[in-house]
């Protein structure tokens, strides 16, 4: 009988014991709950830089279309465009997406995708053949909390730009996403920009420069690729020698070029351009990559001058 009270209060005991180290530890697991999502909805300066640099990691990848296996890359013409699918990891809408809203909010994986002009080709997802680069060093940014706008925390971030010693200054947007930590909600925007471009990165100069050696590098000046069908205006041109690029006029945003250049033609040309000497606009912003685009390209200027 001994036995059976002694062997019954050990077992007593025992689950007393037992139960007290599981409330403990439930205890301690929603503590650490706790911690969890207070480290999710706080953000710092740190986790702003690292978010961003990240972010542009990403835009990158897309940019030049993806990670291509052997074989992989191929190419189609749609509307006197050349475009290229993305690799395999993204050439899905619902797979870009996932890939877009592990750096940004849903909304804007939604408008990214529109603004780069990609599309859906027999079931797969394409971009125009072109390729750029940045000089903006985000991984050594420098980070400020600038203000609250509803449910957005606005950051000021310096940039470095390449080992030129100047520097960049944007507006960057977050949003907490619930669950999911917090999101870029919009495209970073120049807190000052400037539009005083130095002659050999001016993309007027670029697109002109590149026009018969890479064209893959003039197409990349444009910040859309339907602003001007690069591969169409070039047909039938056997010489182009540029005589002056100019800044005509410019407003808070945007500066505007005249090129004026000298062309030989094809007997067969179709084009818009006349023998001898021609006239082009272009209207350029600062898209913060200290690149420079250019929104509009045409015949006749876009800015009054003052």
């Amino acid at each position: 009988m001994k036995k059976y009270l002694m062997a019954g209060l050990a077992t007593a005991i025992f689950t007393s014991s037992f139960l007290q180290t599981g409330e403990a530890f439930s205890k301690q697991n929603e503590a650490s709950k706790v911690v969890t999502v207070e480290i999710q909805q706080k953000i710092t300066n740190d986790l702003v830089i690292k978010k961003v640099a990240q972010w542009l990691k990403r835009d990158s990848y897309i940019s030049r279309g993806g990670n291509y296996k052997e074989g992989e890359y191929k190419t189609f013409r749609y509307k006197n465009k050349t475009y290229r699918y993305l690799s395999k990891d993204i050439d899905t809408k619902k797979e870009l997406i996932n890939y877009l809203t592990k750096s940004v909010t849903t909304d804007y994986a939604e408008q990214y995708i529109k603004d780069k002009g990609i599309i859906v080709h027999k079931g797969k997802l394409a971009q125009v053949e072109a390729d750029g680069g940045s000089l903006l060093q985000w991984n050594k940014a420098k980070a400020k909390y600038d203000s609250t706008i509803g449910k957005e925390k606005i950051y000021k971030l310096t940039v470095p730009v390449g080992d030129t010693g100047q520097y960049e200054q944007f507006n960057v947007s977050f949003r907490y996403v619930k669950s999911k930590g917090w999101k870029i909600s919009k495209a970073p925007s120049l807190v000052t920009i400037n539009l005083d471009i130095p002659f050999n990165i001016n993309p007027a100069f670029i697109f002109f420069k590149y026009l018969f050696v890479d064209t893959n590098v003039s197409k990349a000046q444009f910040t859309k690729p339907h602003i001007l069908d690069v591969d169409m205006f070039k047909q039938g041109i056997t010489k182009l020698e540029v005589r002056t690029l100019t800044e005509l006029a410019r407003n808070e945003k945007q500066v505007e070029f005249a090129a004026t250049f000298d062309v030989e033609l094809a007997p067969n040309y179709k084009g818009s351009l006349n023998k001898g000497k021609n006239q082009m606009f272009f209207l350029i912003e600062n898209t913060g990559e200290m690149e420079f685009k250019i929104v509009s390209a045409g015949t006749s200027p876009h800015l009054k001058r003052k």
